[in-house]
C-alpha cells in the first residue's frame, strides 16, 4: 500500500515537471529528460527520499526567473553542476557573435583601407596587429573579458548593444578604454561564449576572450572596501527588510540569504588631538583629560631626523626604462655566468697586438654588432697632417674644438687593402663617446674623402665601463646579480651602477683582470636582437664614491688603487703637456734632466706676460697715508682741506656717508656729478643728438641666429621625405637613451602602421633612443603640420627603416595610446628601435 502511494507521488511530480516544460521553463531539456526517464532503482533507501530530491531540483529552476526579473548585478557563482545549454541560448550566442563581427566590418568600411589606397599612401601591409596573449587563470565565472579589440570601434555603442540582449546577458561595460567585459546570467553560457568569441577576427586584430572576476570598474557592483550604508531612523524591521530586493543571482545558483538589518549607530565624539585616548563607548559625561606626555628630546646626532621626509614613495620611472626580472623565466634555472659561458667569446683584444691586427678584429665586431666607443682611425689624410703630433692637432682643430689624444701609426697591409696612397693613419682617443660620435658625423659630412672608422683602445686600465645593459638587466633580480657576474670574471675592488645612464663602472684589482672581463663581456648577447649586445670599454672616469664630506674616502681617488697613482698621474700630466703650445719643449727639457728650465717655461706660460706679483696677487705699491706727516710740520688738522679737493668745495660733516642729492634739488636737465667722491667734474655732453644710424644696435640676446650656426651635439638637422618626395626639414633633438643610436639625416617615410604596434614593441623592448622633431624654419611649419594632420587622420605612425634600426615617427595626439610614452603632445617624436623587435 505504501509503495503504491509513493509511485503516485512520483507520477504527480513528473506531471508537474511536464507542465513546467510546456510553459517554457528555463531548463526545458533537463526537465524533459527527467520526466521521460524510467523510475530509478533505489538501493539502500526509500522512494520517498528520491521524490523529495526530485521535487527540490525541479523547484529550483522555477524560482530563477523571478529573481532575474528583480535586479541585474555582477556576481561570480559557485561551480554550477548543470552545464546543459538550450538551443535558444545557443542561437542568441550566435547572434551576439554576429553583432560583434558587424561592428568590426563597419570599422573596416569606414577606414576605407582598400588595396589601392594602401599602395597610394604607403601603409604597412599588416594581416593583423601583433598581440601577446595572456594566460587563463579563472576556471569558472559568468564574466568574460574581451582583449585586443580594435580601438576604432565605438566601445560605448558596442557595450550598449550587447546589454540589450537581456535574455542571456545581465549587462556589459567598457574596461580600460579598449577592453570589454560581459556579465552573463550563467557560468555555462559564459564558458560557451568564450569558446565562440576567442580567436575571432575584427578588422586587423584577433581578439582574446578569457574568464574574469568582478572588479571595481563594474558600474553595477560596489567597489571593494566601500563602507556599508547605515540604516536611517525610519529603517524597516528585519521582517520587512527580508522582503526587499536582493542582488540578482545567475541561473542555477542557490537562493541568497537575506541581508541582516543594519541599525543606526550614534555619532562618534571628536578626538581632542593626536595624543587623545580613544573614547570608551560606555563612558558618559565630559571627555577624559588628555594625559601629559614628557617633552620631546632633540636628537644629539646630526643623522637623526626630527621630522620624517615629506614623501617616502620612490618616484615613478618613465616608460621604457630599466625593468629588473622581466625575463627571469627565460633563464631556465641557469645563472648569468652560465648563460655567458654558453656563448662564444667574440673579442680577444691584447695590448701586445699590433694596431693593424687590432683594427681588423674590431672591424668584424662593428660589422656584426655596431659597437662604437671613443676611438677613431683616420686615413687618406694630407701629408702635412701626419708629420708631427702638433700638425695633426692643428688639422683636427678644423673639425672639432675638443683636444683628443693623437697617435701616428703605420698600417701598410691595411692601407693596401683599401688602396690608399699613404699608409699613415691617425689613431684618436676622445674623452667621451658622444664627442667621438659627433666628430665622426662631422668628418663624414665635411670631409667624405677621408677614411674614418671606429677603432679599439690602445691602452688598458684597471677600470671598465659596461654599457647597453638594459636587456641583460631584465634577466636579473637586482644589481647584485650583475655584481656577482663581474666578480666571477676577476677580483673586483669597486662596482658602481648609474641607473640614469644605464651603465656600470667596475674596478678590478689588476689590469689583467679588466682585460679578461672586457674580452668576455664585449658582444655578449642574451636576446636575438644584436643591437642589445653589451658594450665594454676601458675608462678612468669613475663616478665618485665619497659618501659625504667628513668621512674618509676609499683608497685612491676615482677607484684607482694607491699603487697605481704615479702611473695614472704621469699619464694625465703627459696628456696635459701635449695640449700646450710649448708642450714639446717642456717634455724635451724634462727628459734631458733640466727640471729648472722646464719649470721656467711653465711659469712663463702661466704668467702670460704679466709682471710678477706677491702671493696674494695684489699690486706692489707703498700704502698712501691718510694724513701725511713730517717732523717739521704738525699733523694734518681735520679742519683743513685736502689737496685733491677744489678750493670752492667746503668741508661737510659725514660727507662720505651721505647719500646723493634728491631729484627735486636739481632740474631734470642739469644735474651735478652724482659721484660725490669724484675729483673731476662730469664730462659735458652735447644736447643735440648725434647721428647714430650707422651703428649696430643689435645684441646677442635679440639677434637672429645665423642659419649657418653649428648645431649642438644633441641636435641633428634631418630631411623628411615621403616616398622619396621631400616634405620639410626638421631638427631632431636628443631626449633620452643612447645618443650613439642616432636618427639618419634622411628620413624617407614609406610605411605606416597602427600605434598599437609600437606600444607592443615598447612593452617587449625599450627604445634605444628618443628624439624630438620640430620644424627647422618657418617655411617648413606648414608642411610639418600637414604631415601631422595626415598621420592623425589615418590614426597611424610613420616607419623609416635604416640599417639595423626601425624609426617610428609619432604625431602629437593627446588621446593616443602612446601618450604615456611621450614627454608631451605638442611635437612629433622619433623612437629608434632595433630592427626585428
Amino acid at each position: 500500500m505504501d509503495n503504491t502511494e509513493n509511485r503516485n507521488e512520483v507520477k504527480e511530480a513528473g506531471i508537474a515537471m511536464g507542465d513546467e516544460v510546456a510553459h517554457g521553463g528555463p531548463n526545458e531539456e533537463a526537465a524533459v529528460t527527467q520526466a521521460d526517464a524510467p523510475d530509478p532503482q533505489v538501493q539502500g533507501g526509500t522512494t520517498a527520499d528520491l521524490v523529495e530530491s526530485t521535487t527540490s531540483e525541479a523547484a529550483t529552476p522555477q524560482s530563477a526567473p523571478e529573481v532575474v526579473a528583480e535586479d541585474k548585478a555582477n556576481s561570480v557563482p559557485p561551480p554550477n553542476h548543470s552545464t546543459i545549454i538550450s538551443e535558444d541560448d545557443r542561437a542568441k550566442l550566435r547572434d551576439l557573435v554576429d553583432m560583434i563581427v558587424s561592428f568590426g566590418n563597419r570599422v573596416a568600411e569606414s577606414r576605407g583601407e582598400a588595396d589601392d589606397e594602401e599602395e597610394e599612401e604607403g601603409a604597412v601591409q599588416e594581416d593583423e596587429v601583433p598581440f601577446e596573449r595572456i594566460p587563463q587563470t579563472v576556471t569558472c565565472s559568468n564574466i568574460v573579458h574581451l582583449l585586443n579589440i580594435p580601438p576604432e570601434i565605438d566601445m560605448e555603442a558596442l557595450a550598449t548593444a550587447i546589454s540589450s540582449m537581456a535574455d542571456i546577458i545581465l549587462h556589459s561595460y567598457v574596461f580600460k578604454g579598449t577592453q570589454l567585459k560581459i556579465v552573463f546570467v550563467d557560468a555555462s553560457i559564459a564558458s560557451e561564449a568564450r569558446q565562440l568569441l576567442d580567436g575571432l577576427r575584427l578588422h586587423n586584430r584577433v581578439i582574446q576572450v578569457v574568464l574574469s572576476t568582478q572588479d571595481d570598474a563594474n558600474p553595477l557592483q560596489p567597489p571593494q572596501g566601500a563602507p556599508t550604508p547605515r540604516a536611517d531612523s525610519n529603517a524597516p524591521t528585519p521582517r520587512t527588510a527580508s522582503k526587499t530586493k536582493h542582488p540578482h543571482k545567475p541561473r542555477g545558483a542557490p537562493r541568497m540569504a537575506p541581508a541582516p538589518p543594519v541599525f543606526k549607530l550614534p555619532p562618534l565624539p571628536p578626538r581632542l588631538g593626536r595624543s587623545a585616548p580613544p573614547m570608551n563607548p560606555s563612558h558618559r559625561g565630559p571627555p577624559l583629560p588628555i594625559p601629559l606626555l614628557p617633552p620631546g628630546r632633540f636628537p644629539d646626532a646630526p643623522e637623526r631626523l626630527l621630522v620624517p621626509p615629506m614623501s617616502s614613495v620612490p618616484p615613478l620611472d618613465p616608460p621604457s626604462k630599466i625593468v629588473f626580472g622581466r625575463n627571469l623565466h627565460k633563464l631556465g634555472g641557469m645563472s648569468l655566468f652560465d648563460m655567458l659561458s654558453s656563448q662564444p667569446q667574440v673579442c680577444n683584444w691584447s695590448p701586445d697586438q699590433s694596431v693593424e691586427e687590432q683594427q681588423r678584429h674590431f672591424d668584424k665586431l662593428y660589422e656584426e654588432f655596431g659597437t662604437s666607443n671613443r676611438y677613431l682611425l683616420l686615413g687618406k689624410l694630407p701629408e702635412s697632417a701626419t708629420e708631427t703630433i702638433s700638425a695633426a692637432r692643428e688639422w683636427l682643430s678644423r673639425y672639432t674644438q675638443k683636444k683628443p689624444d693623437v697617435e701616428i701609426c703605420r698600417l701598410e697591409q691595411y692601407a693596401a687593402d683599401l688602396k690608399l696612397p699613404s699608409d699613415k693613419f691617425l689613431h684618436i682617443t676622445f674623452q667621451r663617446r658622444a664627442d667621438c660620435t659627433e666628430f665622426f658625423a662631422a668628418m663624414t659630412k665635411k670631409a667624405p674623402e677621408v677614411v674614418c672608422r671606429f677603432s679599439c683602445p690602445r691602452t688598458a686600465y684597471d677600470t671598465i665601463w659596461v654599457g647597453n645593459v638594459t636587456d641583460i638587466l631584465s634577466y636579473c633580480r637586482g644589481e647584485e646579480d650583475m655584481k656577482e657576474l663581474f666578480a666571477r670574471l676577476g677580483e673586483v675592488k669597486a662596482c658602481t651602477f648609474t641607473p640614469e645612464k644605464g651603465c656600470f663602472f667596475v674596478t678590478y684589482a689588476s689590469v689583467e683582470d679588466s682585460i679578461r672581463a672586457r674580452n668576455r663581456l664585449l658582444g655578449a648577447l642574451f636576446s636575438p636582437v644584436k643591437a642589445f649586445a653589451l658594450n665594454v670599454d676601458f675608462t678612468l672616469d669613475v663616478v665618485t664614491r665619497y659618501s659625504h664630506r667628513g668621512k674618509m674616502p676609499l683608497p685612491g681617488p676615482r677607484g684607482i688603487p694607491v699603487s697605481c697613482l704615479p702611473q695614472k698621474l704621469g699619464e694625465r700630466l703627459l696628456s696635459a703637456l701635449q695640449r700646450r703650445a710649448d708642450g714639446n719643449a717642456v717634455i724635451r727639457q724634462l727628459l734631458d734632466g733640466r727640471d729648472s728650465d722646464a719649470v721656467d717655461l711653465l711659469t712663463k706660460g702661466a704668467t702670460r706676460g704679466h709682471p710678477k706679483r706677491p702671493y696674494d696677487g695684489r699690486p706692489m705699491r707703498a700704502p698712501t697715508p691718510k694724513h701725511p706727516w713730517h717732523q717739521d710740520t704738525p699733523p694734518w688738522p681735520k679742519t683743513r682741506k685736502r689737496p685733491h679737493q677744489p678750493p670752492d668745495q667746503q668741508h661737510e660733516q659725514h660727507k662720505y656717508r651721505k647719500s646723493g642729492p634728491s631729484s627735486a634739488e636739481f632740474g631734470p636737465v642739469e644735474q651735478r656729478n652724482p659721484n660725490t667722491r669724484g675729483r673731476f667734474p662730469r664730462r659735458q655732453q652735447s644736447r643735440v643728438p648725434a647721428d647714430r644710424s650707422g651703428e649696430d644696435h643689435s645684441t646677442d640676446e635679440y639677434a637672429e641666429a645665423s642659419p649657418n650656426r653649428p648645431k649642438s651635439a644633441y641636435t641633428l638637422v634631418c630631411n623628411l621625405l615621403k616616398r622619396s618626395k621631400p616634405i620639410c626639414k626638421v631638427s631632431s633633438i636628443f631626449l633620452r637613451g643612447d645618443i650613439s643610436h642616432r636618427v639618419p639625416q634622411t628620413l624617407d617615410v614609406n610605411q605606416r602602421a597602427n600605434p598599437e604596434r609600437l606600444v607592443n614593441c615598447l612593452q617587449k623592448t625599450p627604445e634605444l633612443s628618443l628624439w624630438k622633431m620640430v620644424a627647422e624654419s618657418e617655411e617648413d611649419n606648414e608642411r610639418y603640420d600637414s604631415l601631422c594632420e595626415y598621420l592623425l587622420s589615418k590614426n597611424r605612425v610613420a616607419i623609416v627603416q635604416d640599417g639595423p634600426y626601425e624609426i617610428y615617427i609619432v604625431p602629437p595626439a593627446e588621446q593616443s595610446t602612446l601618450a604615456a610614452h611621450l614627454p608631451d603632445t605638442q611635437s612629433m617624436y622619433a623612437f629608434v628601435l632595433p630592427k626585428g623587435s
